[in-house]
C-alpha cells in the first residue's frame, strides 16, 4: 500500500475550458443571418433572432461575398423580441 502525500488531487481544466467556451459562444461573436437584405441608409434591419442581442451592443454588418463589413453600429431598439 503507497503511503499518502500531501500532493493536490490532479484535476483537468476541461469542464472549466468547455464552460469559458459555452460563454464566449453564447455572448461573444454571433453570427446571426439576414432574414431580408439591407439597403445603404437603412437603419432598420431584420435577423433571423434576436436572442444574443440587446439595446448597446455594438454590432458589425460583413457582406460575405467580399468580406467587408461595416463597423461602429449599435442597436437602438429591438423591435419584435419574440424570437
Amino acid at each position: 500500500m503507497s503511503e499518502p502525500t500531501n500532493k493536490p488531487p490532479i484535476t483537468t481544466v476541461g469542464p472549466i475550458v468547455d464552460s469559458i467556451q459555452r460563454i464566449l459562444k453564447r455572448w461573444c461573436v454571433s453570427q446571426v443571418p439576414l432574414i431580408e437584405d439591407a439597403s445603404a441608409g437603412t437603419n432598420t434591419i431584420k435577423v433571423k433572432t434576436t436572442v444574443r442581442m440587446g439595446e448597446g451592443d455594438e454590432l458589425m454588418l460583413r457582406d460575405p461575398s467580399t468580406e467587408e463589413g461595416e463597423i461602429d453600429l449599435y442597436i437602438e431598439e429591438i423591435v419584435d423580441g419574440t424570437t
